[in-house]
């Protein structure tokens, strides 16, 4: 799977919606760009109580990095890093997420 690596330069905001379903953030491409968009967490879903948590974590942070893993529906996963280590790991170990699983509903390929 395709990956975009962004870097605390390239990230203008970054922030979780209060749902905890997804990541909103603004990056900077160079040359004048700027792009919003949001992305779903990577192979994890957060718990509501997650969400101070995560904004602690990001305004804290001296190292940044979002990773995004396009899907063919034009939708984003994302993994966050903070100061070297996963975001999306940190919520699992901390409880304050599940890892994904398939909905049972979901088409099976």
């Amino acid at each position: 799977m395709a990956k975009y690596l962004y870097n605390k330069d390239q990230i203008i905001t970054l922030t979780c919606m209060p749902n905890m379903s997804a990541i909103g953030f603004l990056l900077d491409l160079g040359f004048g760009i700027q792009v919003t968009q949001k992305a779903k967490w990577a192979r994890i879903t957060p718990k509501v109580e997650a969400y101070q948590f995560v904004e602690d974590a990001i305004h804290s942070a001296k190292e940044l990095k979002l990773v995004l893993y396009p899907l063919q529906s034009g939708q984003y996963l994302a993994d966050v890093f903070i100061d070297g280590k996963s975001l999306n790991q940190e919520l699992l170990t901390k409880g304050l997420a599940l890892p994904y699983e398939k909905s049972k509903y979901q088409k099976k390929v």
